[in-house]
């Protein structure tokens, strides 16, 4: 017998009104059980500038070697296949480091990060893969998306890449705790989706907006620094205060916006943990079980 989740017709009250607000903050509370993995975000968007600056630096190296062969072109795009894939490597491992932690966590135990980089990179093989194919998917639609051009080129886009996501939404998990291969953890993630889609959509939007906002006030704190700045030189008195002032503004703002991004895809990372674990007939402490099942009902099939 096998357990199959859809979603339940009697959990409106919950599920659509307070069910995704509800789980979003438990997740949070979670993260918050120790904030030391947010160095995990943190560090990954560095090598992400080791990576990116690598590529600039190497383009630059090949100007003389692009010139006599004409072969910008191809230099362009394997150097930006290249960049590409180190992207989804840094992306693709950060979140098993970050859900490998979380487990930890959901199952009563201190989140070791050192043991988290131990499991993630244990299904090496099989993250890389993933990421190859995250790679792969996000040059074909760029490709497709520079083919077509305009708005009809940048939608397809944008349905694609909203496609793949959901697709690949449990995808992570299934190769960190199952030890699936790529292919079939892509499979086992669309028909968890299918069980989990009002939940896992909902938290999702629900923390959407939030980083909108968060995003919205950052860009404000920088805005308002620069206008500022712009307008510093109403007299002597204010030489120093007028600067200083739409620095911190700047700098408040530039930081809200990294804590907002890293903060939101931790959190993103605990909920799909906890939705599988959910999915898995596994209780994960912080969750109220009762939450995560309103919007579901389990039902037997053979």
């Amino acid at each position: 017998m096998s357990t199959f989740i859809e979603p339940s017709a009697n959990a409106n009250t919950i599920s659509n009104r307070k069910a995704g607000r509800i789980i979003f903050n438990q997740a949070f509370n979670a993260l918050k059980k120790d904030t030391r993995v947010l160095l995990v975000p943190l560090i990954a968007m560095l090598v992400n500038i080791v990576f990116f600056v690598g590529f600039i630096i190497s383009w630059i190296l090949l100007i003389p070697a692009m010139n006599i062969y004409n072969a910008t072109n191809t230099v362009d795009f394997v150097l930006g296949a290249v960049l590409y894939l180190a992207f989804a490597c840094t992306q693709v491992f950060s979140q098993a480091i970050l859900m490998s932690a979380a487990n930890d966590i959901f199952e009563g135990k201190p989140a070791e990060l050192s043991a988290a980089v131990r499991k993630a990179f244990s299904r090496f093989g099989s993250l890389f893969l993933f990421a190859v194919l995250e790679a792969t998917v996000g040059l074909i639609l760029r490709a497709i998306a520079e083919r077509l051009q305009g708005i009809g080129g940048a939608l397809l886009r944008f349905i694609g890449g909203l496609a793949w996501s959901i697709a690949s939404y449990f995808a992570i998990p299934g190769i960190l705790f199952d030890g699936l291969s790529p292919f079939k953890s892509i499979g086992e993630s669309g028909r968890l989706i299918k069980a989990k889609w009002g939940t896992a959509m909902r938290v999702n939007v629900a923390a959407g907006a939030l980083l909108a906002l968060a995003i919205f006030a950052s860009f404000g704190s920088i805005m308002g620094g620069l206008f500022v700045f712009a307008n510093a030189n109403s007299g002597v008195e204010n030489t120093i205060v007028w600067p200083m002032g739409s620095t911190l503004l700047v700098a408040f703002g530039i930081l809200l916006l990294f804590v907002a991004i890293f903060v939101q895809g931790a959190v993103l990372a605990f909920l799909k943990v906890a939705l599988f674990r959910f999915a898995k007939d596994q209780s994960s402490a912080g969750f109220e079980q009762n939450t995560l099942a309103s919007g579901f009902k389990v039902k037997k099939q053979s």
